[in-house]
């Protein structure tokens, strides 16, 4: 609205449409927890949330955490928050977390075992199984699987560079 790009929640039926940030900078990348009861998103100065019920802001965002560079991937149980510290990676790895006290509980476990060239537009499955991206040199899409390693490839349309990309709630499908 007016230029800016502020996050606003809106009924799937097109009622109730509420801004929840609204700074003169861009606030990208917003991702619902799980329970749908809290948003978080990505603005110039960090990372911030915001509780939500029945589609409306409890209070003012919460900034929760610096720097901007890194983009809210998905959620678990056990872990919290997945993001992605830089746009494009050349490696996977994992790396155990005290959801508590945010500290590392081992050392990291590269996950893909083939390297990747420049990776674009991270997504994690539902089930945390597997992750899907994107190489715009190479015009492919992939999707790793975490439990056995292997990694699956597609073509993608030689101008097709996805923006983001998102699993269907069942695991079956990438938008």
């Amino acid at each position: 609205e007016n230029g800016n790009q502020d996050v606003f929640v809106i009924a799937a039926d097109g009622d109730g449409k509420h801004r929840i940030s609204d700074a003169p900078e861009a606030d990208l990348y917003p991702l619902w927890s799980p329970a749908g009861d809290l948003l978080v998103y990505t603005a110039q100065d960090g990372v911030w949330g915001v509780r939500i019920t029945d589609g409306r802001p409890e209070s003012k965002p919460c900034f929760l955490r610096s720097p901007p560079s890194w983009t809210p991937l998905a959620w678990t149980k056990e872990a919290g928050l997945f993001y992605l510290e830089y746009d494009s990676v050349t490696a996977f790895y994992s790396l155990p977390v005290d959801p508590q006290t945010g500290k590392a509980r081992g050392a990291p476990d590269l996950l893909l075992d083939v390297p990747v060239g420049q990776a674009y537009r991270c997504a994690w499955s539902p089930d945390m199984k597997s992750i899907a991206f994107s190489q715009w040199e190479e015009g492919k899409g992939h999707v790793y699987s975490t439990g056995d390693r292997s990694l699956r490839s597609f073509a993608l349309a030689s101008n097709d560079r996805p923006s983001n990309l998102w699993w269907s709630s069942d695991g079956k499908r990438l938008l």
